[in-house]
């Protein structure tokens, strides 16, 4: 039943270390014309940016904060600290938000949002690929 979800815990296991430096990258998923769409930016200094849909690279609609890898719990901790909508800044809904990685492979990688109960699949999106 996992695998039929998208759910592969073993790949997360096999595939992220301690540190979790393999999520450092740009996430998203790739349009019908096959252009990519940045959904999250994890970056090596610990901090985080999270687009809508076909917004990256505007920060005039993000979410702008940190994220943080518990390997143990297998879970990456989004800290919201600041939202914009259309150029103005916001308090963030939610200022944490805790989701599971259910599945870390070559077809890329599955969070589980723990609170609303609502998946994301998402690619590995190389810098070579994004038209700016």
């Amino acid at each position: 039943m996992d695998l039929n979800a998208g759910i592969d815990r073993d790949s997360v296991l096999l595939n992220v270390s301690k540190d979790g430096h393999e999520l450092i990258g740009k996430w998203g998923f790739y349009q019908e014309d096959g252009s990519p769409n940045v959904s999250i930016v994890l970056n090596k200094d610990g901090s985080y940016e999270g687009y809508g849909n076909g917004e990256y690279p505007s920060k005039d609609n993000a979410l702008i904060g940190t994220w943080k890898w518990n390997y143990i719990q297998g879970v990456i901790t989004f800290h919201h600290d600041s939202k914009y909508v259309n150029g103005k800044k916001q308090e963030p809904n939610r200022k944490k938000m805790p989701m599971e990685l259910q599945r870390y492979n070559e077809e890329g990688i599955q969070l589980f949002d723990l609170e609303s109960m609502t998946s994301y699949k998402y690619e590995k999106i190389e810098d070579s690929e994004i038209k700016n």
